[in-house]
């Protein structure tokens, strides 16, 4: 969520997969609130590299490119972020208020069923905060690593567990530490995950972006075709997998877990695929870029436009639990989002719009 650069330092492929991404992410919250992940199918897999993809880009930002003064971050990213997380979800709490007044406020501001898609600004904020500290980790190259497959050996044992539920899982609460966090909750991490899982995206994604970048004079065909083929296989992998979770009566969300190595293993050839095809569109790098401004808006007032859509398509009796009309509630959402952040970007002050979107 750092800026990428200005326009003459622009790495328009961080654009393009921060875009891609953005767009999965409405397709999850535009079809995953109404279809079973059965129906949707390919679709539902792709949607498994948005959440990693956006870390990992985050990642790569913060910690793979020059170093930042932490005074700097405690005055820039830190402060702007606080205020678009506090600003948004007293929005969010206001919003859940005025739909039903008999709504418990303090509950909601707990538990956060409203302004759930905040976890992740959350966790960025978490992450900002130790800076330094991971700064000294992807300072080393050798310690990086170590810290990689420490991490993906860890959260293997951890998502391994759910096959087997008579065993104690209250250790890893670890993961929740030293951050304000409860059993996944509190300001937005429904979802539930936690810091120390997300920390390993941010580290591991940042680590392999900024290896592309330096072999990308190298990579060549044969790359493509291995990329394409792992990106391919991930996607009939995660389908198959739901389908057999599904028989299994196991929780489906499992499955898509961007935590999963698999899933890490995805993220990564899809970005690679992403950045190859970015390369290849040179007449739309400075549609990439102001798109691309514009994610981070459309990600925070997206549900809020949706719900407006979908009060509309209610009314008028129209089924939601079809995949027709998910397409056009996603569709609409996508326009109506970057069209009302766009026109906030032409009318609002940028030192005034920065710490609201």
């Amino acid at each position: 969520m750092l800026s990428n650069a200005n326009s003459t330092n622009r790495i328009f492929e961080l654009d393009f997969f921060k875009i891609v991404c953005c767009i999965l992410v409405i397709v999850i919250h535009s079809y995953g609130e109404f279809l079973p992940h059965s129906m949707m199918g390919i679709l539902d897999a792709l949607t498994a590299v948005a959440v990693p993809g956006f870390m990992m880009v985050s990642g790569y930002l913060l910690f793979f490119t020059p170093e930042k003064k932490y005074d700097k971050i405690i005055k820039g990213p830190i402060l702007r972020f606080c205020s678009i997380f506090i600003i948004w979800f007293l929005v969010y709490i206001y919003e859940a208020y005025m739909l039903n007044h008999s709504v418990d406020v303090g509950s909601l501001m707990l538990n956060n069923s409203e302004g759930w898609h905040l976890w992740y600004i959350k966790i960025y904020i978490q992450i900002l905060i130790c800076y330094p500290i991971i700064k000294c980790i992807t300072n080393n190259e050798k310690v990086t690593n170590l810290f990689s497959v420490l991490w993906m050996i860890f959260i293997g044992l951890k998502y391994s567990l759910n096959f087997f539920p008579n065993i104690p899982q209250e250790y890893f609460k670890i993961l929740q530490l030293p951050f304000f966090e409860y059993d996944g909750y509190i300001g937005g991490t429904t979802a539930g995950y936690h810091p120390a899982e997300c920390l390993g995206i941010f580290v591991l994604g940042g680590m392999a972006i900024k290896l592309y970048f330096q072999k990308k004079k190298e990579v060549g065909l044969k790359m493509d075709l291995i990329a394409l083929i792992v990106v391919l296989a991930s996607i009939y992998m995660i389908v198959l997998f739901q389908r057999e979770f599904e028989n299994l009566d196991l929780p489906v969300d499992m499955v898509r877990s961007p935590f999963h190595i698999y899933n890490v293993i995805f993220t990564l050839a899809f970005g690679f695929c992403c950045f190859r095809v970015s390369g290849r569109l040179l007449c739309l790098h400075e549609l990439f870029e102001k798109v691309s401004n514009n994610c981070l808006g459309v990600y925070i007032i997206h549900p809020l436009v949706q719900r407006m859509i979908v009060s509309i398509i209610v009314k008028n009796e129209i089924d939601t639990n079809r995949i027709g009309v998910c397409a056009i509630i996603f569709v609409l959402t996508v326009i109506v989002s970057f069209i009302i952040v766009q026109i906030l970007h032409k009318i609002v002050p940028q030192k005034i719009l920065k710490y609201v979107l």
